[in-house]
């Protein structure tokens, strides 16, 4: 065995190490050493497949950099330089941007593999480009040259500086499939992108996570990509009217369709890319409606509604009621974020017109929509949707749409009190609550009152969260429902008792109705206000 001087340091340490095992000879080594050059065609230094028997041996004192032309991944260690090696990009993260010493530095990461194993891969300029112009996808074949091996949090990498190469292979039999590889067939998306949604915290189960969010249109289909984790910085290289082919695992979150279009919302997990296939210029579509502009049928992925807030609704979870001139809207208030926003303007229920932001579409429920963790709540100006109302005699004088005053026996009426945490949004049912132990207690109380109107003709059934029309109603302040939350006792018994003694009674009343809009039934829902403070009864 012959070389350079620092060839035959290594070999020299290596024969060290040799002398001490007592289950290998020195001979039978330089035997597996010739054996090793063979195996590889030739391609090895001496010092190389020296080394790559020593790892076989267990043998990892020496640290040398050594030179190789082509490796199997699995005959990767630590320190190698101008590797060279056929592969198959089987994952790709969007860039990394951080600065070193007041520069700022980009790099980006993919995973590839070939029939012996996996392997991360670091891209350093220029190859960063290659991921930031979305050029390189899952399942593209490529030839990495001139690659160093190096450890990073105590795991084998590759690095691709100035002095390397990518070169892609488009036709290599050597190396196995996709779907072989990751144990599963990657899907295919392509379409072109119509909406992106930033990167945001959100608390989830495995604790706080980056997700954005990528919605398209083909010429059929509705399309949501919702990106997680390193995934989420993906929007940062992509922008509306990009042709774009997704190739990843995917979960499908959703799918339903509305008004003969099909909506479907997938998830991504650790393996997915990106790739611009071409750029295309789309019909700029308003994303912001009045409730009363709402047309079922054209809804897309996401939308901006604009209306009073005239109710919310606390039977089945937590919803808002936007109304128009004419029509009104359910809107399910999932997340909490957007929850807490709707609850800074539950004193104004009736008088305060909102914008409701994000919202996506709901099949086959009376809430038209709901939240999305983009949603948000904002105010955009004071209304009162009781203005100038119609004095009725009767309620078969009622005109959709238009606000009314009527004298009418109240025959029944029931009511839902929860209370919500001002800090997380979630109803709490004491104040024994986690985010109370570092913080004041801050609640907000919500009502939701069926009440059930005759006027000895006909009979009208209406909704209220106005406060003050249950404090007239039942006699019961605010102050007195806060007293009893802190003292831990429940005081919807004393609410029924107190309402049913209502029951019977004629009162005048401020009310207006309104069609409700879903995609399932038509139908209408009359909101009821207290007038001036106080409802006139007898």
């Amino acid at each position: 065995m012959s070389g350079s001087k620092e060839s035959k340091d290594i070999l020299k340490q290596l024969i060290e190490e040799i002398k001490k095992r007592d289950d290998i000879t020195l001979k039978e080594f330089i035997e597996k050493v010739r054996h090793k050059i063979r195996e590889m065609g030739g391609l090895l230094t001496e010092e190389g497949a020296a080394l790559l028997v020593a790892k076989e041996l267990g043998i990892d004192a020496v640290k040398p950099t050594i030179k190789t032309t082509r490796l199997k991944i699995e005959d990767l260690v630590e320190g190698l330089s101008r590797v060279r090696l056929v592969c198959r990009v089987i994952d790709v993260d969007p860039p990394l941007i951080f600065k070193k010493e007041n520069r700022e530095l980009k790099l980006a990461k993919i995973k590839v593999a070939d029939e012996s194993g996996t392997i991360s891969v670091t891209l350093w300029p220029p190859h960063v480009g290659l991921v930031e112009n979305l050029q390189l996808e899952l399942g593209d074949t490529i030839r990495i040259e001139n690659a160093r091996s190096t450890r990073f949090r105590r795991r084998l990498e590759l690095n691709i500086d100035e002095r390397g190469a990518i070169v892609s292979v488009p036709h290599s039999k050597e190396i196995p499939s996709l779907s072989k590889i990751l144990g599963d067939e990657p899907k295919i998306l392509e379409f072109t992108i119509i909406s992106i949604k930033e990167p945001i915290q959100v608390e989830t189960r495995w604790g706080i996570r980056p997700v954005s969010c990528i919605e398209g249109v083909t010429d059929n289909e509705r399309i949501r990509v919702v990106l997680w984790g390193r995934k989420a910085n993906w929007v940062k290289y992509v922008k509306v009217g990009d042709l774009v082919r997704i190739r990843a695992l995917l979960n499908t979150r959703k799918e339903f369709s509305i008004g003969g279009r099909k909506f479907i919302e997938y998830s991504t997990g650790s393996t997915t890319s990106v790739r611009r296939i071409g750029e295309t210029s789309i019909e700029t579509t308003r994303t912001e409606l009045t409730v009363d502009e709402i047309e079922v049928d054209r809804l897309g992925f996401s939308v901006n509604i604009r209306g009073v807030l005239s109710a919310l609704l606390i039977d089945k979870g937590f919803r808002a009621v936007l109304c128009g001139t004419n029509n009104l809207v359910e809107i399910a208030m999932v997340h909490s974020s957007a929850r807490l926003d709707v609850l800074k303007n539950s004193n104004r229920v009736c008088k305060v017109d909102l914008m409701i932001s994000n919202l996506e579409p709901v099949p086959e429920t009376r809430s038209l929509f709901e939240s999305t963790l983009w949603s948000k709540c904002i105010p955009a100006s004071e209304s009162d949707i009781f203005k100038n109302p119609d004095n009725v005699d009767s309620l078969d004088q009622v005109i959709v749409g238009r606000p009314f005053r009527v004298r009418a026996r109240v025959e029944h009426v029931d009511v839902t009190l929860n209370y919500y945490c001002n800090y997380c949004g979630n109803a709490i049912g004491s104040a024994a609550h986690r985010c109370f132990d570092e913080k004041v207690l801050s609640i907000t109380p919500v009502v939701t009152m069926g009440i059930v109107l005759d006027d000895g003709e006909m009979r009208v059934k209406g909704v209220s969260s106005d406060i003050t029309l249950l404090e007239s109603l039942s006699s019961v302040s605010i102050r007195d429902v806060l007293d009893f939350f802190m003292k831990g006792e429940g005081i919807e018994p004393v609410l029924k008792y107190q309402l049913d003694l209502s029951v019977g009674k004629e009162y005048t009343f401020l009310c207006r109705s309104f069609n409700i809009k879903t995609t399932t039934l038509n139908g209408e829902m009359v909101i009821i206000r207290n007038e001036q403070g106080e409802v006139s009864g007898s």
